[in-house]
């Protein structure tokens, strides 16, 4: 039922530092809670309008966002004890903090030729649900 289902999502939060580049997990809120580890889940774009975007190959409780996500809200869907449970991010996906300004510096340098190679930093904190 509805019901369930609202009781049920207060069980889950999303562990996340809300940049690209970090990896969105799904986990218990309370000691004691089902164990999610075998449930079947699947993420989305929250797009324009509040429609939803399937975001393809997303089916496990670990999602690391990709650049299509910067941005956007993600929502994902549980199936737990026969509930659809939905959770949802609190703010759109950030991007990386101080990519934008590096690149344009970079870009601004018309006299020499660059390679460039990115690594990105997973970071975890806890983020807060809308329901």
């Amino acid at each position: 039922t509805a019901a369930q289902s609202s009781r049920l999502s207060l069980w889950l939060s999303v562990l996340v530092s809300r940049t690209f580049g970090s990896q969105f997990r799904i986990v218990h809120r309370v000691d004691g809670a089902t164990d999610i580890s075998s449930c079947p889940a699947q993420w989305y774009r929250v797009i324009s309008g509040g429609n939803r975007e399937l975001i393809s190959g997303a089916t496990k409780l670990t999602y690391a966002p990709e650049p299509f996500d910067v941005g956007q809200l993600l929502q994902a869907e549980i199936i737990l004890e026969a509930d659809k449970v939905t959770v949802q991010t609190d703010c759109p996906i950030n991007p990386a903090s101080g990519l934008e300004h590096y690149v344009e510096s970079l870009m601004k340098r018309a006299d020499i030729e660059f390679n460039v190679c990115m690594h990105l930093l997973c970071l975890q904190a806890t983020s807060n649900l809308y329901y």
